[in-house]
């Protein structure tokens, strides 16, 4: 079923047809194909073919990421961090960052990162935020490399 989703969601071998991708996805998705629930919330976070659900996001992020999809992880951290979908919560947030960061999603020690040296929901460490701005960049992230330069810009200066 994933494959066809990904035929009727790219219009490659088939016509696009978002609607169709998205009840592809969601079939596969109750089947307990995990990429399937991924997929299906990228498109109601966005909108993207079908109506834009920020809750309904959220609960299939949070099912995704308790299974180890890190980058829905990642995710479902900024919507707790925006309240899109759920109730606005950066000590959550700070929670899947730390867990996605921890088990190797660059871009989650980036955001945790930013958490760290802004003291949001987390207690103000310049240190700490460079430690994992640096995990990041030696892990080819270029956010992480430019928070990195940045943060030891600024610290020098205060």
């Amino acid at each position: 079923l994933i494959i066809l989703a990904d035929r009727y969601y790219t219009g490659e071998g088939a016509r696009q047809d978002r609607t169709r991708a998205a009840e592809l996805y969601e079939q596969s998705c109750d089947g307990g194909q995990m990429r399937g629930c991924s997929s299906l919330g990228l498109m109601l976070k966005r909108g993207d073919g079908i109506r834009q659900d920020l809750a309904q996001a959220a609960i299939l992020f949070k099912r995704t990421c308790e299974d180890g999809r890190l980058n829905d992880c990642f995710i479902l951290g900024h919507m707790y961090k925006q309240g899109e979908g759920v109730r606005k919560s950066s000590v959550q947030a700070v929670k899947l960052f730390e867990n996605a960061c921890r088990d190797g999603n660059t871009i989650s020690c980036v955001s945790l990162g930013h958490m760290h040296e802004f003291g949001i929901g987390a207690p103000k460490n310049y240190i700490y935020a460079q430690y994992l701005y640096e995990k990041a960049c030696l892990n080819d992230n270029d956010r992480g490399c430019k928070s990195l330069e940045r943060i030891r810009k600024n610290w020098w200066q205060e």
